[in-house]
């Protein structure tokens, strides 16, 4: 978390951390949400094969938002999510503040969600909590039976 000092007063600024997948050709990615939350990606590519990304239920202490997308090449990424920002309000209301948050879906007009080749959990800090984190729980699908299965659990402190 990122703390300035201003005249003698403290004042917090919200910090975001991005996670995203995108695939630079053949595949597959699908988001599963549950309540307007991104809670896994299902995907697929030849060097991977098949895969999932799990999202644990969030803290209260932190805001999750999500983007599912399609972006011309991977150079074109941060374009495509900077498209994508939008303004939300914090629950802190004395002083007001905001965060800049993803929407959520935005495919381009007329592309159907399962061509999405894009997809990015964002979390955001935007109270006085320090040490917020994030797990992100990744099992690859080489093969049919569980013994073939490969967990590993990523976890990111803000």
């Amino acid at each position: 978390m990122a703390v300035f000092v201003f005249q003698e007063s403290a004042k917090q600024i919200p910090v975001s951390l991005f996670v995203y997948m995108a695939l630079d050709g053949d595949g597959q990615l699908m988001a599963e949400t549950a309540t307007d939350r991104l809670s896994a990606v299902i995907g697929r590519s030849h060097s991977l094969g098949d895969f999932r990304l799990f999202f644990p239920k969030p803290a209260s202490t932190v805001r999750y938002n999500y983007l599912v997308s399609y972006t011309p090449s991977l150079d074109k990424i941060q374009e495509t999510l900077v498209k994508a920002l939008h303004l939300f309000p914090t629950k802190n209301k004395n002083p007001p503040q905001h965060y800049v948050g993803l929407l959520g879906k935005a495919m381009p007009e007329g592309m159907p969600e399962s061509q999405a080749n894009l997809i990015v959990y964002q979390v955001s800090c935007c109270n006085n909590t320090l040490n917020t984190y994030c797990i992100v729980i990744v099992q690859t699908q080489p093969g049919l039976s569980i013994s073939d299965r490969h967990y590993f659990t990523i976890i990111i402190t803000l």
